[in-house]
């Protein structure tokens, strides 16, 4: 290899003692140089270690460790921003834990941000608060109220309340001032203290304070409610109360009196006066005062005077006439005058629709004289009426009220219904209808009336028929089968009486008989016929009946 010349490598250099660079050895072996097998630089970065110094930073010049590791700068910059703490200062980092604080050592956050401290200071004072007591202090909104937070003023030393959060005073939450979203509402929760508001001169302002609602004055005693436009309306007096203007109320009361110095007008429907006795100096009352008086609304108007029942004294336009509800009586030495005279003709009289007046005249001597010489006066009077005055009727005439008349003629009477067993009066159509029986059809329950002929179908299904509860000696209910006992039974109810002397209800099955239940007065009686049919059908209206003994009615009952 000659001095002063490049050489170029091609298949690999062999070197027999040392290299030098610039007459200045390499002392590095051939394994720490081997270290750059695989280097891709050029050879212009491989002049940056051209003047490097170890241990110190060269401008534009790689940066080489000294021999304690060190490296020596004038300026750290990061990002382009130039590091300004001293060396000092940056140690601090070392032996710092993350997220946890190390005296004496830099505070890095965790990586959640977080900072684990055992002491917190302030100007040298501790911080005694407990984390959850500091959160307390994390707010949304400067000024604003918020659930578990402190509260704290704005910048104007304003105080919100958002709607509903209340600021509560007292123990027991006695008294609390909020907003509902609606209204304002101060509350005094305490059920035996009072909300009392105390001022030598109170007043209840309007929200822009120009317009006086109530106000309270100490050094007078005197509270005046106002008007609008502060008119002062009520005031309080040391006797009473002081008005100023119309009073319009839909009551007054009072224990004190009331002096009214001008016209009284009372507007309503009724007007009460709860006093002893009522004294008026006028001699002149008038009712029905409206602004077009006449009859109609004259109508119904006087006097009432309440008790069990209301006493009345009305005038009537249907009658033109003053009616009174209850009797008038004369003291001694009175008259009735009619027609504005005590004697004379005058003419008493009473609508229908009154009833039955009576006029009771004295016994002494006078003439009681009818418009018209008849009975026929009397056309309303009833026969149990003229009974009582009529006492020597012989029983014998048209007109009888003898207690065991003999009626003569074709008297007639009410017709009592199917069954009934009373002492009321049997008319011949009555006992026809008894005597031919009147037949009635059933097709589901039903409780049988003395004297019932009951054609039973039981083809949709069986059913029950139930004797009269209270049956009296005689009473008879017959029943026929218009289909088929044998394949639907009837069954016949006692209601609490027996058949036959036996506690049990009766079963019939044997189809297309009739049976009569008839009641001995201990028992009912059975009693079984087959129509002139045979087994085949049934007696009907015009059928003949063919009595059954008793023996084979209960076989009957028996199957």
């Amino acid at each position: 290899m000659a001095n002063d010349k490049d050489f170029i490598v091609k298949n690999g250099l062999a070197i027999g003692t040392s290299l030098s660079i610039a007459g200045t050895t390499v002392t590095s072996s051939a394994a720490e140089l081997n270290i750059l097998d695989g280097v891709t630089a050029d050879y212009i970065e491989i002049n940056l270690l051209d003047t490097a110094v170890a241990g110190t930073i060269v401008n534009s010049k790689t940066v080489i460790y000294g021999a304690a590791g060190e490296v020596n700068a004038t300026t750290l910059q990061i990002a382009g921003s130039s590091i300004t703490a001293t060396a000092a200062e940056l140690n601090l980092i070392d032996g710092s834990v993350v997220g946890t604080i190390v005296n004496s050592k830099a505070v890095i956050y965790g990586a959640a941000g977080e900072v684990n401290a055992t002491t917190l200071q302030i100007a040298g004072t501790s911080i005694t608060s407990s984390a959850v007591e500091l959160n307390y202090n994390d707010i949304t909104t400067l000024g604003t109220v918020q659930a578990s937070k402190t509260v704290t003023a704005d910048a104007l030393s304003v105080v919100l309340f958002p709607d509903n959060a209340t600021a509560v005073f007292g123990t027991g939450s006695d008294l609390q001032i909020y907003h509902d979203g609606t209204h304002s509402r101060i509350v005094e929760n305490n059920a035996t203290g009072q909300l009392k508001i105390q001022g030598n001169l109170m007043q209840l302002l309007s929200s822009d304070g120009t317009t006086t609602y109530l106000e309270g004055n100490s050094s007078t005693g005197s509270v005046t409610l106002y008007h609008l436009a502060n008119a002062p309306r009520i005031a309080t007096t040391a006797t009473g109360v002081a008005v100023t203007g119309e009073i319009t109320s839909a009551t007054i009361q009072t224990t004190g009196n009331i002096i009214v110095g001008g016209d009284l007008t009372v507007n309503g429907t009724t007007t009460t006066v709860n006093s002893t006795i009522v004294s008026i100096d006028d001699k002149n009352i008038e009712l029905g005062s409206v602004a077009i008086p006449d009859n109609t609304t004259a109508d119904g108007g006087g006097i009432t005077l309440k008790g069990a029942t209301d006493k009345t004294f009305n005038w009537v336009n249907a009658t033109t006439a003053w009616t009174s509800s209850e009797n008038l009586a004369l003291a001694a030495g009175k008259t009735l005058r009619l027609l504005g005279s005590s004697s004379g003709t005058a003419t008493i009289a009473a609508s229908a629709a009154a009833g039955t007046p009576t006029l009771t005249l004295p016994t002494a001597t006078g003439t009681f004289a009818l418009l018209q010489d008849k009975l026929s006066v009397f056309a309303s009077t009833t026969s149990a009426e003229l009974a009582g005055v009529i006492s020597d009727e012989t029983g014998t005439g048209a007109l009888v009220f003898a207690s065991s008349p003999a009626l003569l003629g074709t008297p007639t009477a009410p017709t009592a219904g199917s069954g009934t067993n009373t002492t009321q009066i049997a008319t011949t159509s009555f006992v026809q209808g008894a005597i031919a029986g009147t037949y009635i059809t059933k097709t589901s329950n039903y409780t049988a009336l003395a004297g019932d002929r009951i054609l039973t179908d039981t083809s949709g299904g069986i059913f029950s028929i139930t004797l009269p509860s209270t049956p009296t000696t005689g009473d008879t209910v017959i029943l026929y089968d218009i289909t088929n006992w044998e394949s639907n039974n009837l069954t016949v109810a006692r209601n609490g009486s027996t058949i036959e002397g036996v506690a049990d209800d009766f079963i019939l099955d044997l189809g297309q008989i009739k049976v009569d239940f008839v009641y001995s007065g201990t028992t009912w009686q059975v009693y079984a016929a087959v129509g002139h049919a045979g087994p085949a059908g049934i007696a009907g209206p015009s059928g003949v009946d063919t009595p059954v003994s008793t023996t084979v009615a209960l076989a009957i009952a028996l199957g």
